[in-house]
């Protein structure tokens, strides 16, 4: 097995795995790493970091149900369209999807974690995550590698929308 498959099955079973036994797992991957002579892959496999609670949820999630975060990105299109276009009426026929889809995933990824009654504050990690894979691509291609490393929140959607000057910049 070459260093980029060992580290990339090292990541698949780490982010899908209990956070409880991260230290120890990565740990054990590395060293077979190590033994079977590949320094350079046992490095980045050790240099792995923990996901959070709410990331952990996430990625099981993602693993478990992959169409997840196609889900997400076709809806973080259509939003992104529906802004550019300034349609109010897809926008809030669009934010109510959003919100819909949102409370779904996260009851989903909560069921796969067996989480049958997470605390609040995990389930807002969940959530504002959820929200800002939407809207960012960037956090979007990290819940589709399924190796978020903890929850992310981002304000707003996306890209501004055409520039808007309301009163002229006073003379400097």
């Amino acid at each position: 097995m070459s260093g980029g498959d060992l580290l990339a099955q090292a990541t698949a079973e780490l982010y899908s795995a209990d956070p409880d036994v991260f230290i120890e797992h990565r740990d054990l991957l590395a060293a077979r790493a190590r033994a079977a002579g590949d320094a350079p892959a046992a490095k980045r496999i050790s240099g792995l970091r923990k996901p959070t609670r709410s990331a952990w949820v996430i990625n099981r999630m993602v693993h478990a149900a992959p169409q997840t975060a196609e889900q997400l990105a076709a809806l973080g299109q259509e939003l992104r369209a529906a802004q550019r276009s300034l349609d109010g009426t897809a926008i809030r026929e669009l934010s109510l999807r959003r919100r819909e889809l949102i409370d779904a995933l996260a009851r989903q990824g909560f069921a796969v974690a067996g989480l049958h009654a997470p605390p609040a504050a995990l389930r807002d990690e969940v959530t504002a995550t959820l929200a800002a894979a939407l809207a960012d691509p960037q956090v979007h291609e990290q819940l589709a590698a399924r190796n978020l490393v903890r929850a992310v929140r981002a304000e707003g959607f996306g890209p501004a929308g055409p520039a808007l000057t309301l009163v002229p910049p006073l003379p400097g």
